[in-house]
């Protein structure tokens, strides 16, 4: 069912071809995810999928790094690259993943109201891109060991 609806609102939204033809090849939501996550600046701009369809089918893949209706109380992020955030609060702290060599990219959707913070200690500050669709409220403190660059994305 989740797949019959990606498929209807990528019609709808007007998904690329190529895309749309991985998407047809995807055989769970952890795929799909992985499709999502890819291409999320043109899901989040398109609203792809909305967010009942995020909350109803796709609320389940925490660990992949997509987070829906969540309230976060200090929680680290840094063993992936790309975290999505819909509708959730709290605070997180967000760290680079050294052994790997990951900058965590942290993007908010849907009336998300959190801080993010750093409180790894690095030599160099770590610059943590933040990307902010739409209505959002998100507090960041720069400090010794990182730096926040937030890009806004008006819908």
């Amino acid at each position: 069912m989740w797949k019959d609806e990606l498929i209807r609102q990528g019609k709808e939204k007007r998904m690329c071809e190529e895309n749309f033809r991985k998407l047809l090849e995807c055989d769970d939501k952890v795929s799909a995810s992985y499709l999502y996550k890819k291409t999320i600046d043109w899901a989040l701009e398109n609203d792809y999928p909305d967010l009942n369809t995020i909350r109803e089918h796709f609320y389940d893949l925490e660990s992949e790094g997509l987070y829906v209706g969540k309230t976060f109380d200090g929680e680290t992020f840094s063993s992936k690259q790309v975290f999505v955030f819909h509708d959730c609060h709290g605070t997180i702290n967000v760290e680079m993943d050294y052994e790997n060599a990951i900058i965590p990219m942290l993007y908010f959707a849907n009336c998300c109201n959190m801080t993010v913070i750093c409180r790894q200690k690095n030599i160099f500050p770590v610059k943590f891109p933040l990307y902010i669709f739409g209505r959002n409220t998100i507090y960041t403190e720069n400090n010794d060991s990182a730096i926040f660059r937030i890009f806004y994305k008006k819908l």
